[in-house]
């Protein structure tokens, strides 16, 4: 596979949409369910690729992330 069919299939997260009067966890799950890899998505044509590191699991920054 290349970069560029890679890439191809890694979803563009300006398409994503969340309904913040939504409760914190169902935000969380529309999120993960429409980003499908929270951990390698795109915004336009650049790959970003999260790493972390610390005490605290990707679902609690995600939870902190798409809190209002």
């Amino acid at each position: 596979m290349t970069a560029k069919e890679n890439s191809d299939s890694l979803t563009d997260i300006r398409s994503i949409g969340i309904d913040i009067t939504a409760a914190r966890e169902e935000r969380l799950k529309s999120f993960v369910g429409q980003i499908k890899d929270p951990y390698r998505f795109k915004v336009g044509n650049t790959v970003v690729r999260v790493n972390f590191c610390g005490e605290r699991d990707l679902s609690s920054l995600l939870a902190d992330i798409l809190s209002v």
